[in-house]
Order: structure tokens, then C-alpha cells, then sequence
């Protein structure tokens, strides 16, 4: 069926109970047929094109994350003929700042609103094929406020492959944007700061986001209804957090701003409140608001604390695992595409009748100078991520950490050691033992270099990004050069060839060299890599009293 202007029919995603997860079992029930063809330890194409991931076992419990099946029956719970609308907010990373578009359009038949941009302001005219940037930048305000490459495209293409693959049937998105770089939770809440005046989008003091996007949710569902289709909303995105790094009221802000995106976006699609909605959000960029500054990021821990209290608020996880731009706030096209991966992964996830937890503390306790960290791992077993190293420049009490952070009354506290006790559990040795006020914090303090970690799942989700490339490789080097452009893939993605160790990661990219994690072991000349992007769950920013539990 052709892509332009014309919406594809959607059978919607079957829908099955999900009871709560636990350890052992949380990512078989919904992600099995996802890498059903992993099979090898060197990746294949598929006939989707994707390259599949190497078998991984679940050490934590009785099931493999690769069974086969998934929890989709043969009957739709959710009628067909709907396109799925997700509108994204946030701030400057949700507008793709500093990045130069790669996904000029879907691959699928997923939807954007077409403007006339000739005409001021701009006028909208008709359901248009998805692609970045979703609106040509003109300025900052909506509709104008377009930067580069967003999550969106990559991730409506990313939940049409997956429904493909797992339903046989297409899964059509509506993406909207209404985010502003800059602009902090009081100006992207219902009601924001400042009067509707579209017209003048270099105004910084106007609020015009929240109701711009039910303005375009108002006027894209007649369109979508001329097509014989419904509009509906499964779950919107936020990409946002670091202009309220320091604040203390972000959590119930949150999940208000869920609230209300679910109550007003359901009155212009007239769905029952009973149907499910949820808020996916991403940790800030842990660069904000400069790489020196020691604040601690407030409203990552916040956003990860109201995922705990609010089942509408659910977080994909932290971002400091992503390849970033030279400021450290923001990232290059690859990195966008990344998140965008992720944000589908959780939404398939949800829009299939299951949950999603991101990698995060369980519960914390001390006995002696050893700080026993329990936690919830999507796939077992937890990793390290040798690539990162936190606080090697700053703060060097830590530098052994692996991106822990202890504090008693007393100020840091020096650590020894961050070891693996089984599957699901560190262990943090002080060199001393602690005294009262004792808290364990992760990823929260700026190291000279960003907030980050090492810990890590082990999950081996294969992305739509995956592709080959010719790469020239010198015996026992670490430096390669590609032979093929690389516009969709950089610092941070894996690469994965013979004459590499698995795991092996690219850590810098210049002109047509990159940087690896490893060195080529295979004869110097010319082979065949696959690169993509590394889907694992990185542990979520935090800052919790000792003991704790949840």
C-alpha cells in the first residue's frame, strides 16, 4: 500500500493481563518472538533486514528471554482501523538540537501533519508520511520549533516492525511535537506560563505547548476520520528534566502533567477513560546544565521516584548511556535514534498488554563498611560497561565506584570496591565504615565529564538500526576506518564482527575513523561489520537513604 497520504488499515495489538513482573520472568513474557531469530553469535539479516543477537539466557529463573512465543493471541482486543497518535513534549532533546536529520521518511505508513510553510504563520494542510525533521525549523514556539533529527520517525518505524513481525499486522502512528528547546516543566504543563500566541514563537515567556498539542490533536482527528480510521492515544513521550535539575517539585508536577495529557487528549479522541495511557519519559541529559557543575540532577531522581508512585508515569530509563554532541547536553543524530529505539521497545511493550521497568534499586542495606545493593534487572544478568568511567576527574572518592556515590553526615565517602554478588546484586565496599545519614546515590554528580555509570542488563534487543558496513581493520589495533558513510550510527553503538570480542563498543568517531573498545584480533585488510545500536538497560539515576526498599 502506498506510504503517501494514505493511512494503512491498523489491526490493533492484542491485549493480554499482565499481572506485575518478577525477576525471572519480566522480559519473557513480551519480548520473546522480538528475538525469536537470535540465534548466532554473529549477527544475520533477516528478511526485515534487522540482524538478529546472539542467545542469551536468563540467569535469574527458569525461563530463556529468547522462548518462543509472545503473549499476543489470534483475536484483536482493540477494534482495527486506528491510527495511534503519540505527541511528544519535553525540551531541547525532544526537538533533536544539534543533529542534522537521517530519517527523512518512514519506512512504514506512519503519519505527521503536513504544513504550508509558505504562508505565515504556517498553515496546517494534510496527513503527510512521517519523516524528520517533522516540521522545517523556523524558530523556537510550535509549529516552528523543529531542531533536527527526533525520536519520532525511528520510533514509529520501530513499533510498525515490531507489530509486522509479531502480528502480521501494520501499526500506524501520529507523531506530534510541541516541545521547546529551554523550556522547563512550567511552561510545558497544562496552562503554562503566558497567554496561546503561536504567532510570535521567538516570545520565551509564552506557554503555548500543552495546547498547541491538543490544538493539533483537535485538527488531525477529522483528517484521520476522512480516512474511514480513528485517532486514538496509547502513550505519550517527554524527553525533558534538565531545566528543573534542581528542582524539588518536579515528581508532582510529573505526574500531573500525565494526568491531564490523559484526561484532555481522551476528550478530543472520545476514548473512555478506562482505556490505558501512559507518560514515557527518559532520565535528563546528565551533561546539564555544563559538565563541571556539581548540582546534583534533581529531577532524574524525582521522574525515577514518581514512575514508583504513578503507574501512568513510566520511565525508559536514564540517557547517559547515549553518544553525545562535544557539549555534553545534547546528541548527534545516532543518539536521538537510540532513545527513539527505546522509547518503541517500552511502548511495544505496553501497547501489547504488558509492563515496563527500567534497571533500578530494589532495596539498600549496610552491614559494616559493605552497602548491599539489590536489584531489579530487565534481563539477568547485570553487566558492566568497562567503556564509561565515572569519576576519574572529580569527586575521585568515587573513581572506583563504577558510578556509585556514598554520603554520610560526615561528607563522601571513599570506595574500594563495586563487585557482583550474584545476578541481581552489588556490593559497595567502603574503605571505611559509614556513620549516620548514609546515602548511596548513582549517577547524580557531575564528574568533570557528565553524570553516568557502568551498570548495566544484559539485553540483547536488536533495533531497526542495525546495519552492515565495510570496515578496514589493522591486526591488534583499536582504530579502524569505515568504507561505507555512517550517518545513522556513532560513538556508543555496537559493533559486531569475527575478529572482535562481543560486547565491543565504538568510542569515538572522526571523519571516517573510529575508535574501538577492543582490538581486531582477525589479518589486517577489509571485513564485513554489523553496527547498532546497544539496547541494554542502564541503571536509573538515584539518591535514596540506607536502608531503603520498594
Amino acid at each position: 500500500m502506498s506510504r503517501l497520504g494514505i493511512v494503512a488499515v491498523v489491526a490493533g495489538c492484542h491485549v493480554e493481563n499482565a499481572d506485575g513482573l518478577d525477576q525471572a520472568t519480566a522480559f519473557d513474557e513480551s519480548d520473546a518472538a522480538h528475538e525469536a531469530t537470535a540465534t548466532s553469535a554473529s549477527p544475520t539479516e533477516s528478511d526485515s533486514g534487522v540482524a538478529t543477537a546472539e542467545s542469551s539466557e536468563n540467569d535469574g529463573g527458569e525461563h530463556s528471554f529468547l522462548d518462543a512465543g509472545h503473549p499476543l493471541d489470534s483475536t484483536p482486543a482493540i477494534e482495527e482501523h486506528i491510527v495511534w497518535g503519540i505527541p511528544v513534549t519535553g525540551q531541547s532533546l525532544a526537538v533533536g538540537t544539534n543533529s542534522t536529520p537521517v530519517h527523512t521518511v518512514t519506512q512504514y505508513n506512519n503519519l505527521k501533519l503536513g504544513y504550508d510553510i509558505t504562508a505565515t504563520p504556517w498553515l496546517p494542510t494534510a496527513l503527510v508520511p512521517c519523516g524528520e525533521p517533522l516540521r522545517d525549523p523556523g524558530g523556537s514556539s510550535y509549529p516552528y520549533n523543529g531542531k533536527g533529527e527526533t525520536t519520532s520517525t525511528i520510533m514509529g518505524d520501530q513499533i510498525s516492525y515490531l507489530s509486522l513481525l509479531n502480528t502480521s499486522e501494520d501499526y500506524v502512528t501520529y507523531h506530534g511535537n510541541f516541545a521547546v528547546g529551554g523550556w522547563a516543566m512550567k511552561f510545558i504543563s497544562k496552562n503554562g506560563i503566558g497567554p496561546r500566541s503561536p504567532n510570535n514563537p521567538e516570545d520565551y515567556t509564552l506557554g503555548y505547548s500543552f495546547q498547541a498539542m491538543l490544538d493539533e490533536f483537535a485538527l488531525v482527528k477529522p483528517l484521520v476520520e476522512a480516512t474511514g480510521k480513528k485517532l486514538k492515544v496509547r502513550a505519550s513521550v517527554l524527553t525533558h528534566g534538565e531545566s528543573d535539575f534542581a528542582s524539588t517539585t518536579y515528581k508532582e508536577e510529573l505526574k500531573q502533567l500525565a494526568a491531564d495529557q490523559k484526561a484532555d487528549l481522551f476528550a478530543i479522541t472520545g476514548q473512555p477513560s478506562a482505556d490505558p495511557f501512559q507518560l514515557i519519559a527518559s532520565q535528563p541529559s546528565g551533561g546539564y546544565p555544563n559538565y563541571s557543575d556539581d548540582t546534583l540532577s534533581a529531577s532524574a531522581n524525582l521522574m525515577w521516584l514518581a514512575s514508583l508512585e504513578d503507574s501512568t508515569v513510566v520511565l525508559a530509563g536514564p540517557k547517559y548511556q547515549y553518544g553525545y554532541s562535544t557539549d555534553r547536553i545534547h546528541m548527534f543524530a545516532p543518539g536521538y535514534d537510540h532513545l527513539g529505539v527505546k522509547y518503541a521497545q517500552v511502548y511495544d511493550r505496553l501497547a501489547n498488554g504488558g509492563a515496563w521497568q527500567p534497571m533500578q534499586p530494589t532495596g539498600l542495606t549496610v552491614n559494616g563498611n559493605v552497602v548491599r545493593v539489590q536489584l531489579y534487572v530487565p534481563v539477568l544478568p547485570c553487566s558492566f560497561d568497562e567503556t564509561l568511567t565515572p569519576h576519574q576527574v572529580a569527586h575521585t572518592e568515587w573513581k572506583s565506584g563504577r558510578g556509585f556515590e556514598v554520603v554520610d553526615d560526615t561528607g563522601k565517602l571513599s570506595i574500594a570496591s563495586v563487585d557482583k554478588v550474584d545476578p541481581s546484586a552489588l556490593s559497595i565496599t567502603l574503605t571505611t565504615a559509614p556513620g549516620a545519614g548514609l546515602r548511596v546515590r548513582y549517577a547524580m554528580t557531575n564528574d568533570g565529564l557528565g553524570r553516568r555509570g557502568q551498570v548495566a542488563d544484559s539485553d540483547p534487543f536488536v533495533g531497526i538500526d542495525a546495519k552492515d558496513y565495510s570496515v578496514s581493520f589493522t591486526q591488534d589495533s583499536s582504530s579502524a576506518t569505515l568504507l561505507d558513510p555512517m550517518p545513522e550510527h556513532g560513538p556508543r553503538d555496537l559493533i559486531v564482527a569475527a575478529g572482535l570480542p562481543p560486547g565491543t563498543l565504538i568510542t569515538d568517531v572522526t571523519g571516517g575513523t573510529v575508535t574501538l573498545s577492543n582490538s581486531w584480533t582477525g589479518a589486517t585488510g577489509t571485513a564485513n561489520a554489523s553496527i547498532r545500536f546497544d539496547n541494554r538497560n542502564y541503571l536509573v539515576q538515584f539518591d535514596l537513604p540506607v536502608p531503603w526498599s520498594h
